[in-house]
């Protein structure tokens, strides 16, 4: 992928999702492409933070991130027969919700690791219109931060 610059449309950034490997980790080789359907993705970080106040800042405080978290919340139009969307689906009754999980950005930067998919919403809607879905894949962790290479 040619790295792009500018202001670009976010249809540009890919998504894929996949099993994990046998032994449990990222397995690049399982992804499918997260894109049928979908109309919004909303990326969200969730951080803990703790606040600081020292006698030399007159007693003004200081944030520090403790914690975050990283989640792509995804919406749409189910796209039934869709692999990516039919393993989100499979998801929908089981605990065990471990996936593999890749952001690529369209400058070529990527997020890539471990995730867990979360509140699958897999059919609903009114009766007249497409069926709709949404779920959250949050990375498990810090995700590994790739900058593309030069």
């Amino acid at each position: 992928m040619v790295a792009k610059t500018g202001y670009l449309k976010n249809f540009l950034r890919t998504h894929e999702i996949g099993p994990v490997s046998e032994t449990g980790e990222f397995d690049e080789t399982s992804l499918m492409p997260l894109a049928k359907g979908v109309q919004t993705v909303d990326p969200s970080t969730d951080e803990d933070t703790e606040d600081y106040s020292y006698y030399d800042g007159n007693g003004s405080s200081e944030k520090e991130v403790t914690n975050t978290s990283l989640g792509h919340g995804f919406s749409g139009h189910r796209a039934y027969g869709d692999p990516a969307l039919e393993f989100v689906r499979d998801k929908l009754t089981s605990t065990d919700r471990i996936c593999s999980f890749r952001v690529t950005e369209p400058d070529g930067r990527v997020l890539s690791g471990l995730a867990t998919i979360s509140e699958p919403k897999m059919f609903g809607g009114d009766a007249n219109t497409r069926s709709e879905f949404e779920f959250t894949v949050t990375f498990n962790g810090m995700p590994k931060d790739e900058k593309p290479s030069a």
